[in-house]
């Protein structure tokens, strides 16, 4: 027993010798590699080949002005403080890139064959700044020194044959700023967390930042960072991007030469601009003061295109608009070309209706922005509209049709407005308005206008609006009206004559009601004359019962907005010129006055207004 008790404790003894041998070993082991890499590999000799590797990548210097220090396990790391990349010669400050604060691990194994392989970098409290000269250099840009002698690894000939491998970025504290020469700054993109995974086929991406008060996490696939620092001429993209009112896919290409090109696929399930930050969720009431013009002098936010080429599909499911029924289904299609901004394909769902258009912005050089617009919509329904509008029960039924056909020039919102040509075309049929709802006179105009139809004693009757048409056609800013715009009940009708003026913001228009012959009604019973005028964003009304007031203008005027199909066979009716809305949808506009006619040697002016952009249908 004794003896065997001897043989255990010797087996024991032995076993821990060999063991506490071996841990030796190992530790002499990483004791002699850490002395190598030491002394053959100092921090400073790797900051050096890391410095040369980014320089035969880009052209530029990186330059390590904090302390250095290196770490063994888990693997051989180099800490570094205060790094600096530097700008473009042009640049506005010496330094592109600064950062705090970043760790490098790198391969032992391709370290000892001569090569840097970074397999992560971890940076913190990074300043960086993204700016172009105004000719088109951007000092993101770079020009690569001549490929480094040694033999690029496996890693580095699948990251494009730099010599220069990156397995992983993680970055924490980031600032960007974008600056173009002559311009405001743009808003500073903050990175809270950016993760950045090399893979077989391309980088994954996890990322959260903020732009301005809102805030965006990013995830999915690109291809290789590399390949944007080498100039690679195709770097494709697959994201999600999600913030508060927004959920986006963008799929696509970068493309950088010949020209850099974005092409792209946006879609999303809902987009809600109030959520967004991008309108307010509720209009704020007018302060009790003089209305401000509607169209200032502020110059637009734009005078040149994107020096990129954009080629965007865009798919919304549903966007929300403060103030607009929803819109669902929306497609269109976005590009832009050096002086030129189209949007083509738009198409959408809305108030139960269909709509389809197109936009074109030209920013020619040493030339005012010009603005097309074109956009027809059909089968609204008005008790949706009235109800967007914060009009609740006040409409009920009614469908409508909308069309405009709009072109303007100028700098500022006011120079469009005074420029505006071409026409606006509104029809609507069978509506009923709720009993009391056009009586009330709360200045609000579209109401204010119905009570010419309520016979005198009956405000509570609820008012059905056989059809309604305005008609507007634009010249120079200036629209004039006469009869183009009718309303209509079974018993009565209303037109107006008038004269609408963008250039100066005002409106001078008379609404005269006409009994319908036949139905035995005293035209008594009915306001005689209602006058709107004053300017755009604060009209007055007057009523006139003994009908002595004069038309304020004698130009007929027409409203700006756009040429929708004419009323149906049903609205205008069958009888022979017996119908106001008919005649509003036929009927030339008057003759412009001195005032608004175009100016000598304009031809294209009045070959317009005598045919017309719209024809009946």
């Amino acid at each position: 027993m004794a003896a065997d008790l001897n043989s255990a404790r010797r087996s024991r003894w032995s076993w821990g010798r060999v063991l506490g041998i071996f841990l030796g070993v190992v530790a002499l082991l990483l004791g002699a590699l850490y002395l190598v890499v030491v002394f053959a590999f100092p921090p400073e000799r790797l900051a050096a080949m890391l410095s040369e590797q980014v320089k035969a990548a880009t052209g530029r210097t990186l330059r390590v002005d904090g302390g250095l220090s290196i770490r063994l396990l888990p693997t051989i790391a180099v800490h570094a403080r205060d790094i600096a990349f530097a700008n473009a010669e042009w640049g506005s400050r010496p330094e592109m890139l600064k950062v705090r604060d970043a760790a490098f691990e790198v391969s032992l194994r391709a370290l000892l064959d001569g090569e840097l392989h970074i397999l992560r970098i971890d940076v913190e409290g990074v300043d960086a700044l993204l700016e172009s000269d105004g000719a088109g250099h951007a000092n993101w840009q770079f020009a690569p020194a001549a490929p480094p002698v040694a033999k690029p690894s496996a890693a580095a000939s699948d990251g494009g044959g730099s010599g220069l491998a990156l397995d992983r970025l993680v970055a924490s504290d980031v600032k960007v700023v974008y600056r173009d020469k002559g311009k405001p700054p743009a808003p500073t993109l903050a990175i809270d967390t950016l993760d950045i995974q090399a893979r077989d086929q391309g980088d994954e991406i996890a990322a959260t930042f903020a732009v301005g008060p809102r805030r965006w996490k990013v995830t999915g696939k690109t291809g290789r960072g590399v390949a944007l620092l080498e100039g690679r001429s195709e770097w494709p993209f697959d994201l999600q991007l999600g913030t508060d009112g927004a959920t986006l896919a963008a799929k696509g290409t970068l493309v950088t030469k010949p020209k850099v090109l974005l092409v792209a696929d946006v879609s999303a399930p809902v987009i809600d601009l109030a959520r967004l930050g991008l309108v307010a969720a509720s209009p704020t009431p007018a302060p009790a003061r003089a209305k401000a013009p509607l169209f200032g002098d502020t110059p637009l936010p734009f005078d040149a295109v994107p020096a990129i080429d954009l080629r965007l599909g865009l798919r919304v499911g549903s966007l929300k608009v403060p103030g607009a029924p929803p819109i669902s289904d929306l497609q269109a299609r976005l590009s832009s070309t050096p002086g030129k901004v189209l949007l083509e394909e738009l198409q959408f769902a809305v108030a139960a209706g269909q709509a389809h258009g197109r936009g074109e912005l030209v920013l020619a050089a040493n030339a005012p922005p010009r603005l097309d617009v074109s956009l027809e919509a059909k089968a609204l329904s008005l008790q949706a509209l009235d109800a967007a509008s914060g009009g609740g029960d006040r409409i009920r039924g009614g469908r409508a049709d909308v069309a405009l056909n709009l072109a303007a020039t100028g700098r500022t919102p006011r120079a469009l407005a005074a420029s505006t040509q071409g026409k606006f075309l509104f029809s609507a049929a069978d509506a009923t308005v709720a009993g009391g709802a056009a009586a009330a006179f709360d200045r609000n105009v579209v109401m204010t206008v119905l009570k010419l139809l309520i016979p005198k004693g009956s405000s509570n009757a609820a008012l059905v609006v056989e059809c309604a048409v305005v008609r507007l056609p634009f010249q120079r800013g200036v629209a004039a009206i006469d009869r183009s715009i009718a309303v209509e009940t079974r018993e009565v009708a209303i037109v107006a004559r008038g004269e609408i003026d963008l250039a100066r913001q005002t409106l001078a228009l008379e609404f005269r009601p006409k009994v319908k012959k036949g139905l035995g009604l005293n035209p008594a019973n009915f306001a005689e004359l209602m006058m709107l005028s004053g300017p755009l964003q604060d009209p007055r009304v007057g009523f006139d019962a003994k009908g002595t007031v004069r038309s304020a203008t004698s130009v007929g005027v027409a409203i700006a907005t756009g040429g929708a199909s004419l009323l149906a066979p049903m609205v205008l009716g069958d009888s022979e010129g017996g119908s106001a809305c008919a005649e509003a949808a036929r009927t030339a506009p008057a003759k412009a006055t001195a005032r608004t006619a175009p100016a000598a040697g304009d031809k294209a002016a009045p070959k317009a207004r005598k045919r017309g952009l719209f024809g009946i249908r």
